[in-house]
């Protein structure tokens, strides 16, 4: 899947001038994601419109994070009711792969300025989907899968742009995003990232 969002997205941006943007976040996985997953480093490649030339400065792209789990191995426990009585049975479960691939368009306010200096509150919407290989012994047996989930979601960000030319522009951003899976969960996570900016 992350295959065809970059090939989509490449598409797109040779259709536009070039105004292409190369991000490094640390991603910081929170909340339920955060205590199984390590933080980790995420990419993303996006066209940026030129924020000289207007307030509402635009971006949309392609991001990817693989993951990897606090620990080798979860234990869990299953609980089975037989004849009036609850039996705990230990059990665990093993993660060897959980990503997140995503597409997200969005807008930054960009009036803030003084010298080459904006800062800058900005939104996106995301859309993308989470895929994990894992294995999981329980009471009822052991499972070995590949399973994978869509998401949709929000994410909030402050940043500080300097204009280095005409032509280099350079962002650092904090932000906060929460997406919603197909399996109702919620995963939510932060990011610290650095933005290299370049309009051919």
């Amino acid at each position: 899947m992350k295959y065809l969002f970059g090939f989509i997205l490449l598409l797109t941006i040779s259709s536009l001038q070039a105004q292409l943007a190369l991000k490094v976040n640390q991603f910081r996985p929170a909340g339920r994601l955060g205590g199984a997953m390590k933080k980790a480093v995420s990419f993303e490649i996006m066209y940026m419109s030129d924020p000289s030339d207007e307030t509402w400065r635009s971006r949309f792209g392609f991001g990817y994070v693989n993951m990897h789990p606090r620990l080798d191995t979860f234990h869990t426990v299953s609980y089975m009711y037989e004849n009036g009585k609850t039996t705990v049975y230990p059990g665990y479960e093993i993660y060897r792969h959980f990503d997140l691939a995503y597409l997200f368009a969005g807008f930054d306010y960009m009036e803030l300025q003084k010298n080459n200096f904006t800062i800058y509150p900005g939104i996106d919407l995301l859309g993308g989907g989470y895929s994990a290989s894992y294995l999981k012994k329980n009471v009822i047996g052991t499972t070995d899968a590949k399973d994978g989930w869509a998401c949709v979601g929000t994410r909030f960000r402050a940043g500080v742009h300097y204009a280095a030319s005409d032509q280099l522009h350079l962002n650092l951003e904090f932000q906060r995003a929460a997406t919603l899976l197909t399996n109702y969960q919620i995963y939510t996570f932060g990011e610290i990232g650095f933005v290299a900016h370049y309009i051919f």
